[in-house]
C-alpha cells in the first residue's frame, strides 16, 4: 500500500533511492519534486517516460518502490530502465527483485535472462528464458536468446526453431534474421542462409555481410566472399578467413594467394597469415572453424 512522504526529509529520500537509483542528482528530485504517495509518484514516472525524461522518470519509480514495498509495477519500471542504459547490475536487483514478489513475472524472466546470457551465465540465462517462453511463447527477445544457446551448444535444430518462434513473433526483425541466417549456415543450409542474411544487410544489418561472406565462401565465390566480408572487417581479415575456408576445402592455391593479400595489406596481420601458410603447406587443416561473434544477443 502507498504511504504519505509528508515526513521525509530530501536527505532521507536519497538515502532511500541510493540502491536503485542511477541518474541526475537525485537530490534536486527530492527537493523539487516532493511526492504524496507511491500512486502519485507512479503517475508522474508514467509521464516522465512519456515525455523522455528517464531521469526524473526512474527516480519516481524508485520513489514508488520506497513508499510501497510490493509495487511490482514500480520495480520492473525501474529494472526496464537500466536494462535500456546497459546498466546491469542494477537491472539485476530489480528484476531479481520482481522475481522475489511473482515468481513467473514473464517480463523479469525474460530480462534478467538475457542480462545472464550477456555476462555468459549460460545455465542461468537458459533455465530464466525457459521458463519466460514457456508462459509466453511470443516473447521472441527471450526466443532469440535460447536460440543463441541452442547454437552455442551445437543444436542447430532447436536454435533455428526458436529463431522461427522468434520471427513469428517479429516478422521481419534483421538480428533474428542475421541469427537464423548464421545457424542455417552452420547446419550448411546456404542457400536458406542467404535469403535470411540478404534481407537483414538489406535492412542495414552490418554483421550481416560478414556472415554472408562466410557463406559464399563455402558455395567457393571468393571473390564475392571478400568483398561481402570486407564490409564488416578490414579487407586482410577478409582475405585471411576467406584463405582459410578455401585451404580447408582444398582449393590451396585460391588460399595462398589470399593469405599472401593479407599480408601484403598488412605488416601487422603477417603473423595470422603466415601461421596459415605454414598450414597450407602442412595440406592439414584443423578441424576448428573461423570463430566471429555472429549473433545478437539481446
Amino acid at each position: 500500500m502507498g504511504g504519505s512522504d509528508s515526513a521525509s526529509s530530501p536527505a532521507d529520500v536519497v538515502e532511500a533511492n541510493a540502491s536503485l537509483y542511477e541518474g541526475k542528482p537525485d537530490v534536486v528530485f527530492a527537493t523539487e519534486f516532493p511526492v504524496e504517495s507511491a500512486e502519485d509518484a507512479i503517475a508522474r514516472a508514467d509521464r516522465a517516460l512519456r515525455e523522455g525524461d528517464m531521469d526524473l522518470s526512474l527516480y519516481m519509480y524508485v520513489r514508488a518502490y520506497d513508499l510501497d514495498k510490493d509495487n511490482v509495477h514500480a520495480l520492473t519500471r525501474i529494472g526496464q530502465i537500466h536494462e535500456s542504459r546497459g546498466n546491469d547490475r542494477l537491472a539485476t536487483i530489480a528484476f531479481t527483485s520482481v522475481l522475489q514478489h511473482d515468481p513467473n513475472h514473464v517480463g523479469a524472466l525474460q530480462s534478467l535472462g538475457l542480462i545472464y546470457l550477456q555476462a555468459k551465465r549460460h545455465d542461468e540465462a537458459q533455465g530464466l528464458l525457459e521458463r519466460a517462453i514457456s508462459q509466453d511463447p511470443l516473447l521472441w527477445r527471450a526466443q532469440n536468446g535460447i536460440g543463441v544457446l541452442a547454437d552455442m551448444a551445437g543444436e542447430r535444430a532447436k536454435a533455428i526453431d526458436a529463431y522461427d518462434a522468434a520471427l513469428a513473433a517479429n516478422p521481419g526483425d534483421a538480428s533474428l534474421l542475421n541469427n537464423r541466417g548464421y545457424s542455417l549456415y552452420l547446419d550448411g543450409q546456404y542457400q536458406a542462409a542467404s535469403k535470411d542474411l540478404l534481407e537483414a544487410a538489406a535492412q542495414g544489418a552490418e554483421r550481416a555481410w560478414l556472415n554472408l561472406g562466410l557463406v559464399r565462401a563455402r558455395q567457393k565465390r571468393y571473390p564475392e566472399a571478400v568483398q561481402m566480408m570486407s564490409r564488416n572487417v578490414a579487407d586482410e581479415v577478409a582475405y585471411n578467413d576467406v584463405g582459410y575456408i578455401a585451404m580447408r576445402q582444398g582449393d590451396f592455391e585460391v588460399a595462398e594467394r589470399y593469405f599472401h593479400k593479407a599480408i601484403g595489406l598488412s605488416p601487422r596481420y603477417f603473423e595470422a597469415a603466415q601461421r596459415n601458410l605454414m598450414e597450407l603447406e602442412d595440406r592439414s587443416a584443423p578441424a576448428d572453424s573461423i570463430v566471429h561473434v555472429n549473433k545478437d544477443t539481446g
